[in-house]
């Protein structure tokens, strides 16, 4: 397991500062959960199905949104949504493409290593 910070004021000032967990499964699959304001769990610690890991954080701050915030960005502050679990499944340790921001999906740049989770979540929903 590993644990870090994943959206930080420093890089955008509309952020808070969250974090995310890397958990290895037994077949090599390594998930990520992001976008968390509470870790509950420490690196090195074994989880098991149904544990609480952490809690999900508010990733935007409302206050910092102003008019030159990406259109979309402006929309949630609107919308009041500003809280949201970022998922993401690889085959093995993440690697970084350069310019991909986690989440991006419509971005052409992603890890070699990013799987579609979308399986994954129809399975788990059954």
């Amino acid at each position: 397991m590993d644990v870090g910070q994943f959206t930080s004021p420093e890089i955008l000032p509309y952020w808070n500062r969250t974090y995310y967990i890397l958990i290895k499964h037994h077949d090599g699959i390594v998930s990520r959960y992001a976008e968390l304001e509470k870790v509950h769990v420490k690196i090195g610690d074994k989880v098991r199905a149904g544990q609480a890991i952490a809690q999900v954080g508010s990733v935007l701050n409302p206050e910092k949104i102003t008019d030159a915030s990406p259109p979309y960005i402006r929309r949630l502050r609107e919308n009041g949504n500003q809280s949201m679990l970022h998922f993401e499944i690889y085959k093995g340790m993440p690697t970084t493409a350069e310019d991909y921001l986690g989440g991006n999906s419509f971005q052409s740049e992603k890890p070699e290593s990013l799987l579609d989770a979308t399986p994954y979540l129809k399975e788990t929903m059954l």
